[in-house]
């Protein structure tokens, strides 16, 4: 939900090197809270799966739920600052009075709320 352009993850071999960022951004990464109006009843529990990166202008050390992918192969691997191998990394909120869904997003970062199911 906005341009944050860090300093790592700037290359991967099946981009052009020509693409890579030489503009970063300064200071801390803002966070931005979100308030989402739902038709969830009322403390239904709701998984938040993050898709993460080091900035906007990353092309490496993009994880999913926590998992990071081989930048040529496209499968799991052990890396990135989790060290961990598909081990899925989620949050579980709450919905609360009138549907209200909150959660936090860092700047260039996406996150992916599902009901259903066990989340515990």
């Amino acid at each position: 939900m906005g341009v944050w352009n860090g300093t790592e993850g700037l290359s991967n071999p099946s981009t052009l090197s020509a693409t890579d960022g030489t503009m970063f951004s300064n200071g801390t990464r803002p966070v931005s809270t979100f308030e989402v109006a739902t038709p969830w009843a009322r403390n239904t529990q709701v998984k938040v799966v993050r898709l993460t990166a080091p900035g906007t202008n990353a092309k490496s050390e993009i994880a999913v739920a926590g998992t990071v992918f081989d930048d040529e192969t496209g499968k799991p691997v052990v890396g990135g600052k989790s060290g961990r191998l598909g081990d899925e990394v989620s949050e579980v909120i709450h919905v609360g009075a009138k549907g209200v869904v909150k959660f936090d997003v860092q700047r260039a970062e996406g996150v992916l709320l599902e009901i259903g199911g066990s989340f515990c």
